[in-house]
């Protein structure tokens, strides 16, 4: 019987015990009799002894026979059909060796693993269900599953299929992994026909260069064959140039020179065309680098014509100004970050991507990125900035739920739900209604209100607050069907409207057809009498322009004609706009200075203002200057590692006229916008990014001036993954002057990071660096990485198969394996069990004459086998017995007896009875007998005491 432990460590205490098993035994004062008191002592042994095993994790590796397979099926695009087809039809004919009762199953993987038949006497292989991405080969995934999915009983061996090339995860580490569980691992080396390729294996882009130094970008080129190519270069999606090579087999260098007058932050992307490719998906490559010099400021603007004045004043030699407006703007996170300083003129938020505000978010709060929002009739509350990411940006509060004497808007929704306006039609015209009602504050107010030929109020005339979720679920269930009549749902929109009290109200009408006639001019002018404006849309062709237009006109809205439904969304946002105007103050006003902070330091004399939004300051920010109402003017904070500063009112001649011929207007918006620039920039931190294996590295080296070592620096990073993710990155000393810190980087595209040194807890230098994970193109190559499979196989006890042989997993190298079972369940009921003696042993009496007679008592009791009659052996005994008995009690000492007095019924009862002679025997002599017996065990008990040490 072969045993094993599983957690030795706990014997070590099993002499110990043992010792103070003896040490109670000599010590102990129990009184027990030699005999008992060994027992006592063997029985505690035996109790430590099973304890102390059962701690230990006691194990009897039971004898089992039987063999488990599992077949690791690689079918990553570097398999190709063919050589997929030829594995499947060996597992077949190694599945028909199976001897009966043995176990096969099958793993499918590529980037991931999936079970696709679990270990089974019966297996087959008809057709595979498992999906699993195909892009990338992470063979180490395949052998945990395969660990994991065995059986616990027979003998285990993995059959690993495949070209062995993996470009995810680590194979050997999951290999030694599972021959420590006791798994062996076949490989059935395999490789397809290659197909030309040609592709960048690296782009080298220098970190970081100062401004006007020329520097090269190197692209190095592996191709499988000679041939024409063309090398092209951009710079941020621009252009730059192209060369034209002929490539020779194996390795070829392409050099771009680059000589930039500007700074900032650059990606470079390169791409080659060649035409004898037949993988032309790894053929792109990017690369980043920081160029040190003046400060780069971006104006985001609706019409740079009208903030012509602002960009004048901000921009100067000491800055790089880019004005971008709705059709040229940053159009990725890396591009956005490119730039120190962000400045928005007036934008209304859903005319431009959300995905640009999401960046800029990011930008600020982890790569210091700073950002200026200057105000206007289309900004702040009144530019729909409630909901989006710039409403947790800024310092000022957008959503005023809590400010009565602010007027609320009203707006009411008339949708065509007709039969014409099923499928996408009306799919587009619920999201535009929803993005509307998101769009509407807590305290304005909105009607829903749907037509065919029938009209429904879906939602009637009430304050958005907290039915917001209840609105947007009653829009979802819009459903379409029936004809086209428009004037009563029309009717019910002016009805709803009318008696409300609110600052702006608004009727927004879609439809797609032609209505049935009705007064509709004279319902208009009686919605513009009660100052409610009325918008239309129209959908497709067949529409009533002619009258849609009317009613617009007759209405103070505007008309759309609409021919694609994923236009709606932005007409809604744009119509619903109007509603949100009601936070918009145009009331003349002299700013009051509460405040000195850096923005406003040196200046007075603030001129008159024509008007601002309404804001409210948040808990943190700062407000040096405020409406003499206390609405907040200029506020400013700090948002992660960027600042943040807003400005209420205009920069333009609608509101800010005076401010224009103001001597300190240039001043003013310089020191608003050079406080807000990204602050901390140092060349004394030189840091890049490497990208491997799925994990990335940062490595940072900081030097002194004089070019010595900085050591025991407390140093950090921010890294944004390419899906957005932020993730915070510590890096320790690993040299003089060398810092390292890891991340997981697993999804391809641009990884940037700031990296950053900190004295006290404030950030005292910075760099930003970035670095690109092209995906990973699965091709098909002429021969398997046969180094990586022999070790693997190597590793775990296994062979390297011969795919023109024939299989026989489950005939070689059988043996028994043993199963492990875990004794301590016996072990634990065998404690209890010696426990219970132990204590019986040293709690009952054990003296052999009680023993003895407790036995004859007991053997008395029991019924004779023969008769009831006593046997004739046994007769003298009894006569003998009953004669000692008689001697006794003539032995006995017999006092006088008292007579005892029984009452008779119906005699009087008196003292003076004379008393009456009884047969009954005397009580003294029961009460003589009764003490002798107690004599005896008293001196039964005095003998005993004797006896005891």
């Amino acid at each position: 019987m072969t045993v094993r432990f599983t957690d030795p460590g706990w014997l070590w205490l099993l002499p110990f015990a043992l010792a103070w098993v003896l040490w109670l035994a000599r010590t102990s004062r129990a009184g027990l009799e030699p005999a008992p008191a060994r027992l006592a002592t063997v029985l505690r042994a035996l109790v430590v002894v099973a304890l102390v095993t059962a701690l230990a994790g006691l194990q009897w590796l039971r004898p089992v026979e039987g063999m488990n397979v599992l077949f690791l099926l690689d079918r990553s695009d570097s398999m190709a059909p063919a050589i997929q087809a030829g594995a499947r039809d060996w597992m077949v004919r190694a599945a028909s060796t199976k001897p009966v009762g043995d176990r096969a199953g099958l793993i499918v993987f590529g980037s991931e693993a999936a079970l696709e038949v679990t270990p089974t006497t019966e297996f087959a292989v008809d057709t595979l269900t498992a999906v699993v991405p195909t892009t990338r080969t992470d063979i180490g995934a395949a052998l945990r599953l395969a660990t994991a999915a065995f059986p616990e009983t027979g003998q285990r061996r993995a059959v690993l299929i495949g070209d062995g090339h993996e470009n995810r995860g680590h194979a050997l580490d999951a290999a030694l992994a599972a021959g420590a569980a006791g798994v062996r691992i076949d490989v059935l080396p395999l490789a397809g026909e290659p197909r030309p390729d040609a592709w960048i294996s690296r782009l080298h882009t220098p970190t970081q260069v100062r401004r006007g130094q020329t520097f090269e970008i190197l692209a190095f080129i592996q191709s499988d064959a000679g041939g024409p190519a063309t090398v092209t270069i951009h710079r941020d999606g621009h252009r730059l140039g192209a060369q034209e090579l002929d490539l020779e087999p194996g390795k070829n260098l392409v050099t771009f020179s680059q000589t930039l007058p500007g700074s900032g932050f650059h990606r470079y992307e390169v791409a080659l065309d060649a035409p004898f490719d037949e993988v032309p998906g790894n053929n792109r490559a990017e690369g980043f680098v920081q160029i040190r010099g003046l400060p780069r400021i971006l104006l985001l603007s609706s019409d740079p014509t009208v903030d012509r004045p602002l960009i004048e004043t901000i921009g100067s030699e000491e800055v790089e100004m880019v004005v971008a407006g709705r059709s040229d703007f940053p159009e990725s996170l890396a591009e956005l970050q490119a730039f120190d300083a962000v400045v928005l003129g007036n934008v209304f938020a859903p005319d431009w991507p959300r995905e640009l505000w999401v960046w800029l978010e990011q930008a600020v709060r982890d790569l210091g990125v700073g950002v200026v929002c200057i105000g206007g009739d289309q900004s702040y509350g009144a530019g729909g900035y409630r909901g989006t990411p710039l409403q947790a940006l800024l310092p000022v509060e957008v959503e005023l739920a809590n400010r009565q004497t602010l007027p609320s808007g009203a707006l009411a929704l008339v949708l065509d739900q007709s039969g014409s306006m099923r499928g996408d039609k009306l799919e587009m015209a619920k999201a535009a209604a929803i993005a509307a009602v998101n769009l509407l504050g807590p305290r304005d107010q909105v009607a829903v209100i749907a037509f065919d030929g029938e009209t429904y109020t879906v939602v009637d005339l009430q304050p958005v607050g907290a039915r917001r979720t209840p609105i947007l679920d009653a829009i979802e269930r819009l459903q379409s069907g029936g004809g086209t009549d428009m004037y009563p749902a029309l009717r019910q929109a002016f009805e709803l409207l009318s008696p409300v009290h609110a600052g702006l109200k608004h009727c927004l009408v879609l439809t797609d057809g032609h209505s049935q006639p009705a007064e509709f001019e004279a319902l208009a002018r009686e919605m513009a009498s009660e100052r409610i404006t009325l918008s239309t849309v129209g959908l497709g062709d067949e529409v009533d322009s002619v009258l849609l237009e009317t009613l617009a006109e007759l209405g103070g809205g505007r008309f759309y004609a609409v021919s694609s439904p994923a236009d709606l969304p932005r007409i809604y946002l744009q119509e619903t706009a109007l509603v949100l105007r009601t936070a918009v103050s145009e009331e003349p006003f002299e700013p009051q200075q509460s405040l000195l902070t850096e923005p406003v330091r040196g200046l007075d004399g603030f001129p008159m203002l024509l008007g601002h939004v309404v804001t409210e300051p948040k808990a943190r920010a700062e407000t040096p200057l405020a409406t003499p109402g206390g609405d907040p003017l200029l506020a400013h904070w700090q948002y992660g590692l960027g600042r943040v500063a807003a400005f209420t009112s205009d920069s333009r001649d609608r509101w800010a006229a005076a401010w224009l011929a103001w001597e300190h207007y240039g001043t003013f918006w310089r020191q608003v916008v050079h406080w807000a620039l990204r602050r901390i920039d140092s060349a004394d931190l030189l840091a890049e990014i490497l990208l491997d294996g799925g994990r990335g590295r940062i490595l940072a080296d900081a030097l002194a001036a004089d070019g010595s070592y900085r050591d025991f620096l407390d140093v950090d990073a921010v890294v944004i993954h390419p899906d957005g993710r932020s993730e915070p990155v510590g890096l320790r000393q690993t040299a003089p002057g060398r810092y390292e810190g890891e991340f997981d980087a697993h999804l391809p595209g641009a990884y940037l990071a700031r990296v950053q040194e900190r004295e006290s807890g404030v950030p005292r230098a910075s760099t930003l660096l970035g670095a690109s994970l092209r995906p990973d193109i699965e091709r098909p190559l002429a021969e398997p990485n046969l180094p990586l499979l022999t070790r693997i196989a190597e590793e775990t006890g296994g062979r390297v198969l011969d795919p023109a042989a024939d299989p026989r997993p489950f005939l070689d190298g059988r043996q028994r394996t043993r199963q492990p079972v875990d004794l301590w369940p016996l072990l634990l009921q065998a404690v209890i069990g010696l426990f219970l003696v132990d204590v019986a042993v040293r709690r009952v009496r054990w003296e052999p004459s009680l023993w003895r007679d407790g036995l004859g008592r007991l053997r008395s009791r029991l019924p004779s086998r023969a008769s009831t009659a006593p046997s004739a052996p046994s007769q003298p005994r009894l006569a003998t017995l009953l004669a000692r008995r008689d001697a006794e009690r003539q032995a006995l000492p017999r006092p006088e007896s008292v007579p005892v007095q029984v009452p008779i019924e119906g005699a009087a009862t008196s003292s003076s009875a004379a008393p009456v002679a009884s047969d009954t025997p005397p009580v003294t002599a029961a009460r003589g007998v009764s003490e002798a017996t107690t004599q005896r065990l008293l001196a039964a008990k005095r003998r005993a005491r004797e006896r005891a040490p």
